[in-house]
């Protein structure tokens, strides 16, 4: 569990406010399985590894998600920008800086979810830090403000698999990054983990 303002000590950092109502036809917001937000400047970490090629129902898992990812970004305008962050056994991104949400980006996009392919275990560690690299990046405005972390799994690989280990990591990011982490989960995710991301961060946590 996320400790309290006394056991975090003098540095601890507020996190961010709950984020306020959405409306799910507020076409000013951006969702991302059922998650919304009014941020313009957001990040995707999707989790690549091997078991989300597995089945739900009639539909894979890797499929559904990026179906969700394409339906995000394109609600986004030329004013919002975004950046894809992917983990396997590894982790990377999609493009090295945030884009435009324009028409071109977006069919680039597009071409890049028909290509992706596994990726290995799930290497959580990886994804958060590459995620929060963009946060770390702009002179005075961070690229992102907000990340959606998508995993299907508990961590299997990368220098940090316990639950408790990833929260303390993150808890040491937060204290300077103000990022807003939503977590969804999927299959046998780790809920714990996801459910901590948000209430560090002031994100919210779902499980589809």
């Amino acid at each position: 569990c996320i400790r309290d303002r006394e056991e975090a000590g003098e540095d601890f950092k507020v996190p961010p406010a709950p984020p306020k109502a959405v409306s799910a036809d507020d076409d000013s917001s951006t969702a991302f399985y059922g998650i919304h937000t009014f941020s313009d400047r957001m990040a995707f970490v999707l989790d690549l590894s091997w078991s989300m090629w597995r089945h739900a129902g009639d539909t894979r898992r890797i499929d559904a998600a990026l179906a969700q990812l394409q339906g995000a970004v394109g609600t986004l305008d030329e004013t919002r920008r975004f950046a894809v962050v992917w983990f396997g056994t590894a982790a990377g991104t999609w493009r090295a800086r945030t884009l435009a949400g324009i028409e071109t980006e977006k069919r680039a996009l597009a071409r890049w979810c028909q290509e992706v392919d596994g990726k290995g275990q799930t290497n959580a560690y990886d994804g958060l830090a590459e995620g929060f690299r963009f946060a770390r990046r702009g002179a005075g405005r961070p690229q992102i403000d907000t990340l959606f972390f998508l995993t299907d799994g508990k961590a299997t690989g990368g220098p940090f698999i316990r639950t408790s280990d990833l929260l303390g990591e993150l808890r040491a990011w937060a204290r300077i990054e103000r990022v807003r982490i939503h977590g969804i989960g999927i299959g046998e995710s780790d809920p714990a983990l996801l459910q901590g991301l948000a209430a560090l961060t002031g994100g919210r946590y779902v499980h589809k």
